[in-house]
């Protein structure tokens, strides 16, 4: 085992797409990941009886420690909670001394800032307080909550319950572009 261990590079990264999260208790969490690219690949002289190499187009499962750092696309902190399988996630692991896979930076590539996009509202939902946003070529499915400020033109302050369908509006948030979802900051 040590031998392997000496032959394995320092780190490895990972790209692939998550096919779910499992909080196990809550100090731990686990994420299951469909594995489309390892860098570098193995090494030759590298044994694989006593340790167990990432490969592309398998599936694996990593734990979520307080050492792992969660980042979104554009480099801000991230939250378990924030993620949605199906999600483009880049990983960086290391090798532990007992040959396990630790999880050192998980980001998530969905994940991304909408600034000021306009649309119509095609419809509402406001048992969920959330509307679907039709823009030129897609649609999105905008979630308010308690944190989201929603605005009038001219600086009035308004809320979710003014809002109907045809309204023309702007939205700025956090968008999970695998789920064409937006996390408004403000309408």
């Amino acid at each position: 085992l040590s031998h392997a261990l000496r032959l394995a590079p320092r780190a490895i990264n990972l790209t692939g797409k998550l096919v779910s999260v499992n909080s196990t208790s809550t100090s731990s969490t686990e994420i299951t990941i469909n594995i489309t690219k390892v860098s570098p690949g193995k090494p030759r002289k590298m044994p694989t009886s006593t340790i167990a190499y990432p490969q592309a187009s398998t599936t694996l499962t990593l734990k979520i420690t307080n050492k792992t750092s969660l980042i979104k696309a554009w480099g801000g902190k991230m939250k378990i909670s924030d993620m949605a399988a199906g999600d483009q996630l880049l990983m960086v692991v290391k090798f532990n001394s007992d040959g396990s896979l630790d999880l050192r930076v998980l980001k998530d590539n969905s994940l991304h800032i909408l600034r000021s996009k306009k649309g119509i509202v095609e419809s509402i939902n406001a048992s969920i307080s959330s509307f679907v946003l039709k823009q030129d070529k897609r649609t999105l499915t905008v979630k308010t909550d308690t944190n989201t400020k929603f605005q009038l033109r001219g600086n009035t302050s308004t809320s979710f319950a003014n809002i109907k369908v045809g309204d023309k509006v702007t939205v700025s948030g956090i968008i999970n572009t695998n789920l064409n979802t937006v996390n408004a900051a403000s309408v």
